[in-house]
């Protein structure tokens, strides 16, 4: 049976594709892959911009020995769009 090789994490905000991973057999973890967001901070922490809703979505930057290398946050502010609030 073949593991999946790509997977899609949705938007909480759009439910638009946000970001996609792809399996590194290598180093038997997911990678993000090259087309997602960059992963931005600030002072409430990390997130990433969706790029149908402008929306900020509030990452969780998981610890070392996880499989993925982040996760969206459980809790979100939809209203709030991704420019607010960072210095250029």
């Amino acid at each position: 049976m073949n593991e999946p090789s790509l997977k899609l994490v949705a938007c909480p905000c759009c439910r638009a594709p946000l970001y996609s991973l792809v399996w590194d057999r290598f180093s038997s973890k997911w990678q993000v892959s090259n087309d997602s967001p960059p992963l931005g901070s600030d002072a409430e922490g990390s997130f990433m911009e969706c790029r149908r809703c402008v929306r900020r979505v509030a990452i969780i930057e998981a610890p070392e020995h996880a499989e993925e290398p982040f996760f969206v946050a459980v809790r979100q502010n939809c209203r709030r769009c991704g420019a607010e609030g960072v210095t250029p």
